[in-house]
């Protein structure tokens, strides 16, 4: 059907140069393509070029064939070429992170901190014994008020980070998963009347979230601003680490448990399975409905 020629082209006006280009795979895959359509070619090195000829009669429908090629792989490389971020929704989640605030001051003011902090607090040996909501009532619970800030201000960063990468809804159910993981996974570590609270499990949740979904093309954020959210990470554990009180622990389990749930998650999330704007509002009614059904099974429970 074709072939690679090394002497000068047809003289006469049978034949017509459709394609001249400096490199050798280029013009046979171009060749290929005549070769896939039934088209006669020829292909000459000539000193502009590698050239490629065919019949006058068959020009027109081999430059239809070119363009529509060319068109189809400008296509593919911009799919490939970065993330597709999700809007912006800087008023959800500044509401969400206000509730969690609004929540400290209701369950950190007297008379009634002890009874919050019996109730939800994150106790090793009582996860272990079946009391599995406190690995999710623990991550609303906060000590003072610069730790609930904390986590509000850098947790704020990482995930807006990952909401706009995977949407909003994905996002809120899989730091959820991934900070009661976290806290399960620090359970079974200390497996004794250890105790802890604070959603910076949860935010090193989204860390390793996030360093799991950068794996993909698909999920990666420029260079620039990929730094960001990691550095918020080490803000935090920078901050909350110069008190006794923190648990590095938690955040080490919570960082695991992000990365390990990105990882699983990470085939559903790259062909964008469940990320329309109904699957993101269900996700999000999915994780609230999973912190208000924990907080009632505390209270029911003491």
């Amino acid at each position: 059907m074709g072939q690679r020629q090394e002497h000068l082209p047809p003289s006469d006006a049978s034949y017509v140069a459709i394609l001249v280009t400096r490199d050798r795979r280029t013009a046979d895959r171009y060749g290929l393509i005549m070769s896939a359509k039934g088209i006669p070619f020829e292909i000459y090195d000539l000193p502009d070029g590698f050239t490629l000829y065919v019949p006058v009669a068959d020009a027109e429908r081999a430059e239809r064939e070119v363009t529509q090629y060319e068109t189809g792989e400008k296509e593919r490389r911009s799919r490939r070429a970065g993330p597709v971020y999700y809007p912006d929704n800087v008023p959800g989640l500044a509401l969400a992170l206000a509730l969690l605030a609004v929540f400290h001051s209701r369950t950190y003011a007297p008379p009634g901190r002890g009874f919050w902090l019996d109730a939800g607090r994150a106790s090793a040996s009582r996860i272990l014994d079946g009391e599995w909501w406190r690995a999710v009532t623990a991550l609303t619970l906060h000590a003072d008020l610069e730790h609930v800030l904390s986590n509000i201000v850098f947790g704020g960063i990482v995930l807006w980070a990952l909401r706009r990468l995977i949407g909003p809804g994905r996002g809120w159910l899989l730091v959820l998963v991934s900070g009661a993981i976290g806290n399960w996974l620090n359970a079974l570590f200390y497996a004794s009347a250890h105790h802890s609270i604070g959603a910076s499990t949860a935010v090193f949740g989204a860390v390793g979230l996030l360093a799991a979904v950068q794996l993909s093309a698909r999920f990666r954020l420029p260079r620039t601003r990929i730094w960001i959210p990691f550095a918020a990470g080490l803000a935090l554990l920078a901050m909350l680490g110069s008190s006794r009180k923190t648990d590095v622990m938690a955040h080490l389990f919570g960082f695991i448990a992000g990365f390990g749930v990105g990882l699983a998650a990470l085939p559903a999330l790259t062909r964008d399975l469940l990320g329309g704007r109904r699957a993101g509002w269900f996700f999000t009614a999915t994780a609230l409905l999973a912190v208000l059904t924990a907080w009632g099974w505390a209270l029911i429970r003491m």
